[in-house]
């Protein structure tokens, strides 16, 4: 059974607000990034530059962590080590200097 999913613009907002925050928080040099709604949540896909060229990386996020993330310290720690180690090969700075 497919269960029935409101999506709005501002569930969209939110989502790209939080994704954005957690990218610029990894300290990413160069990248893209799209949120898709899923039955189930977001698939976040990134296009960051990596040491040998561009990198294409696509991650399932649960619906509702995302907007908890914009407040809810734990829940942002949580993506940024699900990103971090998703989107590993990009060229990411050293832990010490992320922001």
């Amino acid at each position: 059974m497919v269960k029935h999913v409101d999506w709005t613009i501002h569930s969209f907002v939110e989502a790209r607000t939080a994704i954005e925050r957690v990218l610029d928080a990894l300290g990413l040099g160069t990248y893209l990034f799209d949120v898709e709604p899923r039955d189930d949540g977001w698939q976040v896909k990134v296009e960051c530059q990596s040491r040998e060229g561009w990198k294409v990386v696509s991650v399932d996020v649960e619906r509702d962590a995302l907007a908890r993330s914009l407040h809810d310290d734990a829940a942002r720690e949580r993506l940024l080590v699900t990103f971090r180690d998703r989107i590993g090969a990009c060229a990411l700075p050293p832990r010490s200097e992320a922001r």
